[in-house]
């Protein structure tokens, strides 16, 4: 069995790529219990919740693991897909492949899959940089993975030198929109649902514009102030769109359940056809 371990930035990353495994490749999204993932998930899942002291917590809280926000099974993979809360929350995420990587060395005979069938994809938005840049940045952010980074907040645990466990050369990255230039997710999302809804979202734009102009005015600032304006004014204009589905509705769902789109034009717009094939590509490598 082949696990890929799929890390997009925030919740309506994760909701876009369940739409494009459920969509374009098929792959239905499944709820899973911690008892049901493969081992030795289950149990490093277990752990992860256990180690939190609970009478810290506030009740709030009680859904802020890191655990996956979207799990898809087919006959010969398992795919969890995690959103990490942004470009700088890294430590969670090498903690948690840290932790998966020291439990696989044992190669337990009870392992429902071995070092060798693991797979990660790393995704973010380009933005103002691009692809090729954001990628080396997120890549030393991110690496190498070493076994102290399984418990960052025990020093007696860390050894030194600390073993690598994953470097660099290994993990596959994505950046939207396409993998090659600048932008952002919302550059796929905005153009496609405006083929389906063009007097709605220009509606959306202009009332952004008129009532929101100080907050996501574009034409100044630093290259990074102005493409995350721009981003903010994107994400305004859908949420305010997707109401009229239903009122309250959230981006993240508005996109989840592909409010502003129809099943055909999201199958085939040219960016989502393209990302499906680089995680087609990976899921049978």
């Amino acid at each position: 069995m082949k696990v890929l371990f799929i890390f997009s930035e925030g919740p309506h990353d994760a909701a876009f790529i369940k739409q494009v495994l459920e969509l374009n490749l098929g792959i239905n999204h499944t709820k899973c219990k911690i008892k049901e993932f493969p081992a030795p998930l289950n149990a490093i899942f277990k752990q992860t919740m256990q180690e939190h002291d609970m009478g810290d917590m506030s009740l709030d809280m009680a859904t802020k693991f890191f655990l996956p926000d979207y799990v898809f099974r087919t006959d010969s993979s398992f795919i969890l897909l995690f959103n990490t809360g942004g470009k700088d929350n890294v430590k969670v995420v090498k903690q948690l492949l840290s932790q998966i990587l020291l439990r696989m060395q044992k190669q337990d005979k009870s392992f429902d899959f071995s070092l060798s069938d693991i797979r990660c994809l790393f995704i973010y938005d380009a933005d103002y940089q691009q692809s090729s840049v954001r990628i080396q940045e997120m890549q030393e952010k991110l690496f190498p993975i070493t076994e102290n980074d399984a418990y960052p907040d025990d020093a007696e645990m860390q050894s030194e030198p600390p073993t690598v466990l994953l470097n660099q050369d290994t993990p596959a990255f994505y950046t939207w929109p396409d993998n090659s230039g600048t932008g952002t997710l919302e550059d796929i999302l905005l153009p496609m649902y405006e083929t389906a809804h063009a007097d709605l979202l220009s509606n959306a734009e202009a009332f952004v514009n008129e009532n929101f102009t100080r907050n996501f005015k574009c034409d100044k600032g630093t290259p990074a102030e102005i493409c995350a304006k721009r981003e903010k004014s994107q994400k305004a204009q859908i949420t305010i769109a997707g109401q009229g589905k239903s009122p309250s509705y959230s981006m993240t769902v508005i996109v989840k359940e592909n409010v502003l789109s129809d099943k055909t034009t999201f199958k085939g717009n040219p960016l989502v056809q393209k990302f499906a094939e680089a995680l087609k590509t990976i899921l049978v490598s």
